[in-house]
């Protein structure tokens, strides 16, 4: 048995045609966090006009997706004193 590993030959179509779909496809990912609070009752949500302005240019990524919260009109309750994670994709 060898311990020498073989490194996988990949077809130069094959990755011209994902160096395209990773170009079309840029998305900002943003892990966000509500942190814990003594308060009961705390409610949190997204509009779904929520943006993502680029300071370098004049550019605005529009909001695409949501894990683990809520858009307008409803509420997503925050569990008492536990910080609350969700993520936001542009």
């Amino acid at each position: 048995m060898s311990d020498t590993l073989i490194k996988p030959v990949i077809a130069r179509e094959l990755l011209e045609s994902l160096q395209a779909k990773t170009e079309e496809e840029k998305q900002v990912i943003v892990h966000c966090c509500f942190p814990s609070s003594p308060s009961l009752g705390n409610l949190i949500r997204i509009w779904p006009s929520t943006y993502l302005f680029d300071l370098q240019s004049d550019h605005q990524s529009k909001l695409i997706h949501t894990e683990n919260i809520t858009l307008f009109p409803y509420w997503t309750p925050v569990p008492f004193m536990k910080d609350f994670w969700f993520t936001l994709i542009f």
